[in-house]
């Protein structure tokens, strides 16, 4: 049987009316004018940790300079994917549009992704922790990907058992 975890996305609207309670003292507080909206989901098999980066990259328009970056947990398998979703801001209205691809399948149950900025590793990308610690899986990686380049380069594993 094969399990599809939903990746639900919440987007934020915007109303003309201020929100107003009252707390225990009888004071007034204002809530923020927005509040948050679901705008559809989408299915990724054995979706794990997701996260949202913004490139620092001039040339590109502000709506493409927001990139998804989701691991995967797969009980059974060895090794699972790693995906990237870009301009996800460009497909708000549309959701089921989305175009998730794969970018490695060479993790062992990768972590969450984090952001690499060019001034640590010279160029833009993620850095994705997998394995280690999770029972069963006794070897680790720590991959790098410059995300910069199109397509992008990597992975480069920096924590590999090599001798």
């Amino acid at each position: 049987m094969m399990f599809r975890t939903p990746v639900l996305l919440l987007g934020i609207s915007t109303i003309t009316a201020v929100l107003a309670t009252s707390n225990d003292n009888g004071e007034k507080i204002e809530k923020p004018g927005w509040q948050p909206r679901f705008l559809g989901q989408i299915s990724l098999k054995h979706a794990a940790f997701m996260e949202m980066y913004y490139t620092n990259d001039s040339a590109l328009q502000y709506e493409d300079r927001f990139n998804i970056y989701v691991s995967s947990f797969d009980p059974i398998g060895g090794l699972d994917e790693v995906y990237r979703m870009r301009s996800p801001g460009r497909y708000l209205s549309d959701i089921a549009s989305w175009n998730i691809e794969v970018m490695d399948i060479s993790a062992y149950w990768p972590n969450n992704p984090d952001y690499l900025p060019s001034v640590i590793g010279g160029t833009e990308g993620v850095i994705w922790t997998s394995g280690f610690l999770v029972p069963g899986k006794k070897n680790g990686q720590l991959q790098m990907y410059g995300t910069a380049a199109d397509p992008m380069i990597g992975p480069y594993n920096i924590a590999s058992n090599d001798d």
